[in-house]
C-alpha cells in the first residue's frame, strides 16, 4: 500500500529548504539539484512540484513573505506597544528574521526583482506600509504636525529596510542589539519623547 504524502507540507518543506539554501549560498548557486540534495529528495520529487527554478523561487519568496507576515501577526496579537514591536519584529533579529532578510536581499539583487518577482515584492512592501499607516493613524490620527500617517509610515519602513540591509551586509558592525535600540528610539522620537535623533 503506497504511503500517503501530504503534498502541501512537502511543498512548504521544499520552500523552507530553498530559503535556507539562498540564505547560505545565494540565489545563483541555488538550483533544483542543490535544493533536492539539501532536502534529502531526488530531483524528480522537486520537479514534480516545480517545473522550473523560476517556479520554485517564486513559491519560495511567497512562502517566506507569508511566514514573516504570520510571525508579525502573532507578535501584534499580544503586543502592548504595536508600533514599537512591529518595527523591531520586521528587523533581521533571530535566525528567522535574518534568513528572511538574506533571502529578500538576494532576490532584490537579482534580475528576478525586475521581472516576475517585482509584483510579489511590491505587494509585501505595500502590506507593511499599510500596517504602519494604520497603527500610526490609530495612535496619532491621519496627520501629525502637518505630516501624514502615510509619510510617517514610509519613514519607518525605510528606516527598517535601511537598518536591515546594513545588518545583512555588516552584522558585526550593526548588531541585533543596535537594531533594536535604534528602532525603538525612532518610535520614541516619533512620539515626541526626544527633540532630536
Amino acid at each position: 500500500m503506497p504511503i500517503a504524502v501530504d503534498h502541501q507540507s512537502r511543498k512548504m518543506f521544499v520552500a523552507e529548504t530553498t530559503a535556507r539554501q539562498i540564505a547560505e549560498v545565494g540565489l545563483e548557486a541555488t538550483s533544483l539539484r542543490t535544493v533536492a540534495r539539501a532536502a534529502g529528495f531526488s530531483t524528480s520529487i522537486i520537479t514534480h512540484y516545480f517545473d522550473s527554478k523560476a517556479a520554485l523561487l517564486s513559491f519560495t519568496y511567497e512562502s517566506v513573505a507569508a511566514k514573516r507576515g504570520a510571525r508579525l501577526d502573532r507578535i501584534m496579537a499580544k503586543s502592548t506597544d504595536p508600533l514599537a514591536d512591529a518595527t523591531v519584529a520586521l528587523l533581521p533579529i533571530g535566525p528567522d528574521g535574518r534568513e528572511d532578510w538574506l533571502v529578500y536581499c538576494a532576490y532584490l539583487a537579482s534580475g528576478i526583482a525586475r521581472s516576475e518577482m517585482a509584483g510579489v515584492q511590491a505587494k509585501w512592501i505595500q502590506r507593511t506600509e499599510q500596517l504602519f499607516e494604520e497603527m500610526i493613524t490609530e495612535e496619532f490620527g491621519p496627520t501629525r504636525d502637518g505630516v501624514s500617517a502615510r509619510d510617517t509610515a514610509l519613514r519607518l519602513v525605510s528606516m527598517v529596510t535601511g537598518l536591515s540591509v546594513m545588518n545583512v551586509v555588516d552584522p558585526d558592525r550593526h548588531s541585533e542589539a543596535d537594531l533594536r535600540r535604534i528602532a525603538r528610539r525612532e518610535v520614541e522620537i516619533l512620539r515626541g519623547a526626544h527633540a532630536v535623533a
